[in-house]
């Protein structure tokens, strides 16, 4: 039977230590850093001068960094007092990889005089801060902070792919649109892959793109970055359900993740652009496949009681458990 006073007091004194491990966290580090990071990046997106009220776009943009920075910063220094392992973990997972891509940038242009492997570094780790310029002011900061905490951990894991294959020379270019960062080169798991905003591709023996959007016929490239696109839309969506609601069935075989992919993102690039709908689906009664709300809800639920009864390695446990009984009840076609 559970003693309910027993777990008022325990609940009391939890609150004091997080109170205390709040008032501890270094707040000052944690959100200059956040807001140094965002304004250093950000300058890769701006708009070139022959764009109309380019100077506007780019003060908005560097002031939409600005509180998202901010925002980010108060988020993690939560998150920090509750489980300072879980930024740690965030940290290594991005620096890292980045940092190996950078060593391996600066091989390649003393070695063969050629600066795509820096520039590919430079740019994925830029892609961890990328907000779309021209956006209303609440919709840009929305979406840096989705990146960094709602589309998770796909995000962080296709940053680590990103800088480990441009690490061994796989990419020739890297670009950014639509909210996502585009690799092309030679991709050695599948045609194209989506983790979060990365967008991993073949280069499909033809030259590379400068921007997802072209006028005229498309080429197969471009008909894999826009398939690939609508993926990146579905993590958009989803969040944390993302690589069980949408990617281990993709992985699998299973045809509605694909589809669903194709139909999200012609629709979204023909409200946000005028763009011709390139794919089949389009022209069907299809209706976008959300998740369910008894996915979050399991999900929230069970880490919440895990992490509350067990601690973190219990919420991560109960975390994978979730996981798997999405995954299965969508390795199905619909």
């Amino acid at each position: 039977m559970i003693n309910f006073m027993d777990v008022f007091t325990d609940a009391q004194q939890w609150l004091k230590l997080f109170r205390h491990d709040l008032a501890d966290a270094p707040w000052t580090l944690i959100i200059a850093g956040w807001v140094l990071l965002y304004l250093l990046f950000l300058p890769f997106y701006f708009p070139g001068k022959e764009q109309v009220e380019a100077g506007k776009i780019k003060q908005n943009l560097m002031f939409q960094g600005l509180l998202t920075g901010v925002l980010s910063g108060l988020l993690t220094g939560v998150i920090f007092a509750i489980a300072p392992v879980l930024v740690l973990v965030w940290l290594w997972i991005t620096l890292v990889p980045a940092m190996l891509g950078f060593i391996s940038g600066l091989l390649r242009i003393v070695t063969t005089g050629k600066g795509n492997v820096m520039d590919n570094a430079l740019r994925i780790l830029a892609g961890n801060f990328y907000i779309e310029p021209g956006q209303p002011l609440l919709r840009g900061i929305q979406q840096g902070l989705g990146r960094q905490f709602w589309e998770q951990p796909q995000t962080l894991l296709g940053n680590a792919v990103a800088h480990l294959l441009n690490s061994v020379w796989l990419f020739e270019k890297t670009i950014a649109g639509g909210g996502a960062t585009f690799m092309q080169g030679k991709v050695p798991m599948a045609n194209g892959v989506t983790f979060g905003s990365f967008i991993l591709v073949n280069d499909m023996g033809g030259p590379v793109v400068e921007k997802m959007l072209v006028p005229g016929r498309q080429s197969p490239l471009l008909k894999l970055l826009r398939h690939e696109y609508g993926h990146y839309l579905q993590n958009r969506e989803s969040g944390w359900l993302y690589l069980f609601k949408y990617g281990i069935p993709s992985a699998g075989m299973i045809v509605w993740p694909e589809k669903d992919a194709e139909f999200r993102s012609d629709r979204h690039l023909l409200i946000q652009n005028g763009t011709t709908p390139l794919f089949k689906s389009y022209g069907n009664t299809y209706q976008k496949i959300k998740p369910a709300w008894w996915e979050f809800a399991l999900m929230i639920i069970a880490i919440t009681a895990a992490a509350l009864w067990g601690g973190p390695a219990a919420g991560a446990g109960a975390w994978l458990m979730t996981a798997g009984v999405i995954a299965a009840f969508n390795l199905k076609n619909r």
